[in-house]
C-alpha cells in the first residue's frame, strides 16, 4: 500500500513541474511562437494544474506519513519547511527574481513553497503529537512489580 502513496506523491510533484513549465511557456509565449488563443488556453490551465498538483502531493504525503516513525516524520517535516522557506530567498538572491511578484509568471513558484510548508507542518505536527502521546501512554500505564 505504501507504493500507491509514493506514486500519488510523485504524480503530484510531476504535475507541479508541468504547471511551472506551462507558466514559463505562457509567460514568454511570443518567444515560443505560440498563438494568442493557445496562450489564453494555457493561461486558464495553469491554476487548475497547480491546484491538482498541490492536492495530489498533500494526499500522497499524508499516505506516506502513516508508515513513518515519529523521528523520521519530525525530521522530514522540519526539513521540508526549511527548504520551502529558503528556496524563495535563494531564487531572489541568485537570479534576482522575486517569487512573490504578482505581475509576472514567477508567482506560480508560490505553489511549491506553499506545498512544502503545508506538508512540512503536517509531518512535524503529526510526528510531535505521536511522540508526546507515546511518552504520555508509557507514563500512565501502571507498573507491574
Amino acid at each position: 500500500m505504501l507504493k500507491v502513496w509514493r506514486v500519488i506523491f510523485a504524480t503530484g510533484l510531476a504535475t507541479l513541474v508541468c504547471g511551472l513549465l506551462i507558466a514559463f511557456v505562457n509567460g514568454d509565449y511570443y518567444r515560443y511562437h505560440i498563438s494568442y488563443a493557445q496562450m489564453l488556453f494555457l493561461d486558464k490551465l495553469i491554476w487548475p494544474v497547480l491546484l491538482a498538483a498541490v492536492l495530489l502531493s498533500i494526499i500522497g504525503s499524508v499516505g506516506i506519513l502513516i508508515r513513518l516513525s515519529n523521528k523520521a516524520a519530525i525530521l522530514l517535516g522540519v526539513g521540508s519547511t526549511l527548504v520551502s522557506v529558503i528556496t524563495p530567498i535563494g531564487l531572489q538572491s541568485l537570479f534576482y527574481v522575486s517569487v512573490f511578484n504578482v505581475h509576472s509568471w514567477i508567482i506560480v513558484f508560490i505553489a511549491p513553497v506553499f506545498t512544502g510548508v503545508v506538508i512540512g507542518m503536517i509531518f512535524t505536527l503529526v510526528g510531535s503529537f505521536r511522540a508526546v502521546s507515546d511518552v504520555y501512554r508509557k507514563k500512565s500505564q501502571p507498573r507491574v512489580e
